[in-house]
């Protein structure tokens, strides 16, 4: 979009622009799994995702995007994330604590 504009910002620049914005949204992050876990249901699924020149990775190793979502049933709150494994750990990990029903697609993991 900036090259369309003839404006020419550097990839690390962009980069670091990242990073600060995740940074600052590590409230809403937690704000959202409070939401998540708040409700009696939450619903887990992950897809493969292929990421390009990722640092010790091949180009064809499969990654993988979780969606977690919860929270009151008239207001879910959903949540993004990546992760470079399809281990339970993840679910295991993002929901520590809950206590409640969980709804999947029956993956072992």
């Amino acid at each position: 979009m900036f090259a369309r504009l003839d404006i020419d910002i550097p990839r690390a620049t962009m980069a670091t622009w990242a990073i600060h914005v995740a940074q600052r949204s590590r409230p809403l992050m937690r704000r959202l799994r409070s939401e998540i876990v708040s409700g009696p249901l939450v619903n887990i699924d992950e897809t493969t995702v292929n990421v390009l020149k990722e640092p010790g990775r091949d180009n064809t190793a499969k990654s993988y995007m979780w969606i977690f979502r919860g929270g009151p049933p008239d207001k879910p709150a959903l949540v993004y994330q990546y992760h470079p494994t399809r281990s339970g750990e993840v679910p295991k990990d993002y929901l520590d604590g809950y206590q409640g029903n969980i709804q999947t697609d029956g993956y072992s993991g």
